[in-house]
């Protein structure tokens, strides 16, 4: 399944070729406008002026366009979205910046894990006290059940 980077990207590409061959007709219509507009300019003079004025200022348009399209094709080309980078539906994937370590073997795990995939230490912050398997808060350096070390 694609992420929402690799659809907008796509669209963005798709945007992209759309504006560069719009603009390329531009280019085109602008030239004739103004190899009309010259070759008019002997017989009509005001039709002549207009088709190179309005000939001009659509080539200086559809420059500009085709600049804007090669510019945005070439950032959609280069977005990449690895999996995992994002979240998606709202669950952290590995290697995203939202993932905490394992204290025990500093393995990523989700924010939704209880226990660690691979070593299986607890991830929640509560101790349990190796002599009588009191539960404790994570700040505690003694037992509140028995007093021993934690």
């Amino acid at each position: 399944m694609a992420n929402k980077i690799e659809k907008q990207k796509g669209a963005l590409n798709a945007l992209a070729i759309i504006l560069i061959v719009l603009s390329v007709l531009g280019l085109v219509g602008s030239v004739l406008l103004v190899v009309f507009g010259a070759l008019t300019v002997g017989s009509e003079i005001v039709v002549g002026i207009l088709q190179i004025v309005f000939g001009g200022l659509l080539f200086i348009l559809a420059g500009f366009l085709l600049v804007l399209g090669l510019y945005m094709l070439f950032i959609g080309l280069s977005v990449k979205a690895t999996h995992g980078s994002i979240k998606q539906d709202n669950i952290p994937l590995n290697g995203t910046v939202n993932m905490t370590k394992c204290k025990n073997c500093g393995t990523e795990v989700s924010s939704v894990d209880k226990f660690c995939p691979k070593c299986g230490a607890s991830l929640l912050d509560k101790k349990v006290c190796p002599k009588c398997g009191a539960t404790n808060m994570s700040e505690n350096t003694k037992c509140s059940a028995c007093g021993a070390d934690l």
